[in-house]
């Protein structure tokens, strides 16, 4: 018998902050520093069937305790998947040994289908699985995977780290068309080599932050637009920023963190007067979240940051600059494309579709068009729509004013990023326009991102203010007309730099002002006159720190909340202190302020999570509850005014493109998609909603174990098809309950219509169950196509004091950040009034049934396991994804996607 032995060594560094590691159900090794750990992995159970897919014949390949690859249109392999703990700072060296199996020849494996979900993505619209057609992978002479065992990856789960192990029992050659099995993989992983512990730099960041940070009160400053901003002494005062016995000397600004220079000018050295003034630059926030930036502003203590001039005793330039290039960029949002384009961290806003034989333009403004140059480049953002069998699917004419500048063709569901150089001639001052046309003749339709065009411009200012740059080094001079005013009245600064910006003398003289300088790169400029001087959008007086970078600080459980619903998180805080846990209630806005600059952005939270995490007092929080609804629209592109109390995180999923997620919140510990705080969220979008969830909480917390209708279980699930089978899935979950339960099957093949068995539903919720699970097609607002379930029928249920926790095996029934007034299924049966669920578990994105099937059974394997009673929702549902993606190889999506709407503290009322 022949056996095959490979080695393969993986360098990772580590560091690590211990802590007791809660999710330990499926560590079945131990390893220690310099140890070895042996792990045998037997494939008896691997089986085989044939599958005609497209007029060809593949085999697929499965294994009853793995899981599955999933890149569409590759091959689709077995695998097992495992855990093995790891010291901290260790090198892994992973070698293994094959027991050959039996060979297939003549044989193709079926590549990994992927979920249709259309164009557009309609959520109404049932999805399914469609096998695409293979990939370049089916042309190479290569094995599929290239070795029988890997380590997938390096993770941490509250201070333990662990090898994730990758075992595949066989290997396929598509150009041979052969597939040759293993029986058995014998694995041995050795730790050696202790490696230096690195010590973390982001929370040391945070730590210097607290050292440094200026003293309070301090003066919070909100600003929209690039701009000299001016701060009078009147309108301090206004915002109540105490200007008496204030050493304008003291005066400082922040930006990020980071003290930026200013102008005071003051008449007295001494004081600071109503008519007194500070300027400084700010610039808008570029970022997917706001364009607001924020900037503060204190007194006291030394002496502040001033703007410097840099050309300073430089007396003349080189030759007089006859031009810039101006770039105009163009761009509107006005719809959100979920799943295209299809590579991660993309922008996923687009302008206006494109159809065959259309022709859509868009208007821009030329202004002061200079002809010392000839050279225009246009840049233009198009993103391909469909991939039909014609190749290529897009032929696009574009122009400029009626005249073509280009014409070319892509194929797919694509981005195209055309740059296209043409001449001064093609452009007129004012106005101007672009076309872009599709000139095919089959189906085809585009999107338009965004387009810019770049031209040489004179040196004139608009309304008396000019942006412009330098791209040569050198010594020049430049002369702009267009600003009027004296020289007390105009400011020239170099704004390359935001955090160190810079003045430059100038000369004034009849309608030109005249400066000098020296660059080296790229070199950034502002001239403008007082006239053009900005005030800030708000300021508001911050007199104090919240607190939250206390390191004396130490909670179990965080509930961050919006304003408008402090009252009832003091309410939650309080039942749970009342049962022993430490809890802290972090406002939103302390929490942007202390973590975030004051900027509204996802990663302030993440990082306020962080520290406490690492920098509070022992024992580490466990616990994290998000009160406020959310909208994944955060610059209201859409113009539905829907407010974003507690911002969701839009993280890439493989079949749902930016998927909202509350877990990467809680992903503190390690590079990985696994959460390290139990997580959820109350989406209330008002006071009303927020009191009633919390409400159930604590009725629901305050019920007995004797309550006769918390023995009933509720299993519901829509018809069989190729999307999977549903009744076989609940079938598979009731297998995990206890016989003294009581189940009641609502499955929609045993009515003769929907609304039948909603009207069973209806009744098996108002007669109390412990738990509902609806397994079967599903969207936002409904379950099955049927409509056996939505959102309009929550008001059917009449359950007071009999809240289920509903568990949702479907897709997309946990989206809770529409940017509409829509509401999806998770939230309304959460927020219902004193009927519906005390808690929700359910998906924002889309799944596979037989990984939904495997979820739900280590779900269910989890709550009626009689050691883990009396653990809480947070706990059994996160236990059941590792367990699902540790023996089942379902995909880490599942973590960044499945949402606890509800308290995650709660524990069910589970009677053993």
């Amino acid at each position: 018998m022949v056996e095959v032995k490979k080695t393969i060594k993986l360098t990772f560094l580590f560091c690590l902050f211990p802590l007791l590691l809660f999710f330990n159900k499926n560590i079945f090794a131990s390893a220690n520093s310099q140890s070895i750990t042996t792990l045998e992995f037997n494939f008896d159970s691997l089986t085989s069937h044939e599958v005609n897919e497209s007029g060809k014949t593949y085999k697929s390949f499965s294994l009853p305790d793995g899981g599955l690859t999933a890149e569409p249109g590759r091959p689709q392999l077995p695998f097992k998947r495992k855990l093995v703990p790891i010291p901290d700072n260790v090198q892994p060296e992973i070698s293994y040994e094959t027991e050959p199996g039996e060979t297939y020849y003549q044989t193709d494996i079926l590549p990994a289908p992927y979920i249709n979900i259309g164009l557009p993505f309609d959520n109404m619209q049932k999805l399914y699985k469609e096998y695409c057609k293979p990939s370049e992978a089916y042309f190479q002479d290569k094995n599929f995977p290239s070795t029988a065992c890997e380590i997938e990856n390096i993770i941490t789960i509250r201070g333990k780290k662990f090898a994730v192990i990758m075992v595949y029992p066989l290997q396929y050659n598509p150009a041979l068309h052969k597939v040759e099995t293993f029986k058995k993989v014998s694995v041995l992983l050795k730790l050696a080599a202790v490696l230096p512990e690195i010590k973390s730099a982001k929370r040391n960041s945070l730590l210097t932050t607290q050292e440094s940070s200026p003293s309070y009160p301090m003066l919070k400053i909100k600003i929209t637009k690039d701009g000299i901003y001016k701060l009078t002494g009147k309108s301090l005062k206004k915002s109540g920023f105490t200007l008496n016995g204030v050493d304008p000397a003291t005066f400082k600004i922040y930006y990020k963190g980071v003290e930026v220079p200013i102008i005071v000018k003051t008449k007295k050295t001494s004081s600071f007067g109503k008519s007194d003034y500070i300027e400084f630059y700010g610039e808008k926030n570029v970022s997917q979240y706001s364009d607001t930036s924020v900037y503060w502003l204190s007194a006291g203590d030394d002496a502040g940051k001033r703007i410097s001039y840099k050309n300073k005793g430089l007396k003349s330039g080189g030759k007089t600059k006859k031009y810039f290039t101006e770039k105009i960029e163009e761009e509107e949002n006005t719809e959100f494309i979920q799943t295209l384009p299809e590579e991660p961290d993309k922008d996923h806003w687009f302008w206006k579709r494109i159809y065959s034989g259309e022709k859509k333009s868009f208007d821009f403004n030329v202004s002061n068009l200079s002809s010392a140059s000839d050279t225009v480049k246009i840049e233009i953002n198009l993103q391909g729509l469909m991939d039909d069998t014609s190749n290529p699917d897009h032929n696009t004419n574009v122009s400029i004013n009626d005249k073509k500048v280009d014409e070319f063709s892509w194929d797919g569901t694509a981005e195209e990023l055309r740059v296209i150089t043409t001449t001064r001639s093609i452009l007129q001052k004012g106005a101007n326009s672009l076309s872009i046309q599709s000139t095919s003749s089959a189906n085809d339709y585009m999107v338009l991102n965004n387009f810019s065009v770049s031209y040489p411009s004179a040196f004139k200012a608009a309304d008396g203010i000019l942006f412009f740059s330098e791209n040569d080094d050198g010594t020049h001079t430049y002369k702009v007309s267009g600003i009027k005013g004296s020289a007390n009245t105009i400011q020239v600064f170099d704004i390359t730099d935001p955090f160190n910006v810079k003045s430059l003398k100038f000369k004034s003289k009849g309608k030109y002002i005249t400066f000098y300088d020296v660059t080296s790169g790229a070199t950034q400029y502002l001239a403008a006159a007082s006239s053009t001087f900005k005030s800030p959008d708000s300021m508001e007086l911050i007199t104090e720190k919240s607190g939250l970078k206390d390191t004396s600080n130490g909670a179990d459980y965080i509930i961050i909340t919006h304003d408008d619903f402090t009252e009832q998180a003091n309410t939650l805080s309080q039942f749970h202190a009342s049962e022993g846990m430490r809890v802290k209630v972090a406002k939103i806005n302390d929490v942007y302020n202390e973590f975030g600059y004051g900027f509204y952005d996802p990663q302030a939270i993440r990082d306020f999570i962080e520290y406490a995490y690492n920098s509070w007092q022992a024992p580490k929080p466990s616990y994290v509850l998000l009160i406020g609804d959310a909208n994944f629209d955060y610059k209201n592109y859409l113009k539905t005014n829907t407010k974003d109390f507690i911002p969701t995180k839009l993280v890439d999923t493989s079949s749902f493109g930016p998927t909202p997620s509350d877990s990467w919140y809680a992903c503190v510990d390690g590079d990985d998609s696994i959460p390290d705080l139990y997580i959820g969220r109350i989406s209330a979008s008002s006071a009303g909603e927020a009191e009633s969830v919390v409400s159930k909480t604590i009725e629901y917390a305050d019920l007995s174990l004797d309550e006769a209708w918390l023995n009933n279980i509720a299993l519901v699930a829509d018809d069989p098809d190729d999307g999977g089978d549903f009744e076989a899935l609940c079938d598979a979950l009731e297998s995990e309950v206890p016989v003294t339960y009581s189940m009641q099957k609502i499955y929609l093949t045993s009515f003769a219509n929907a609304s039948d068995a909603k009207d069973e539903f209806v009744a098996a919720i108002d007669s109390g169950a412990l738990v509902a699970v609806y397994a079967g097609h599903g969207s936002v607002t409904e379950w099955a196509v049927e409509e056996l379930f939505t959102v309009s029928d929550i008001s059917l249920l009449s359950n007071q004091g009999k809240y289920p926790f509903i568990a949702n095996l479907n897709c997309l029934t946990g989206y809770y950040a529409s940017a509409a007034d829509e509401k999806s299924l998770g939230e309304v049966f959460l927020k219902a009034e004193n009927s519906g669920a005390v808690a929700f578990w359910g998906p924002t994105g889309l799944g596979y049934t037989n990984e939904y099937e495997e979820i739900g059974k280590e779900l269910f394997s989890t709550i009626f396991n009689s050691e883990n009673s009396s653990t809480s929702l947070g706990e059994s549902v996160t236990n059941s994804l590792i367990n699902a993606y540790t023996n089942q190889g379902v995909s880490e999506d599942y973590f960044k996607d499945m949402v606890i709407l509800g308290d995650p503290a709660l524990k069910l009322k589970i009677s053993q």
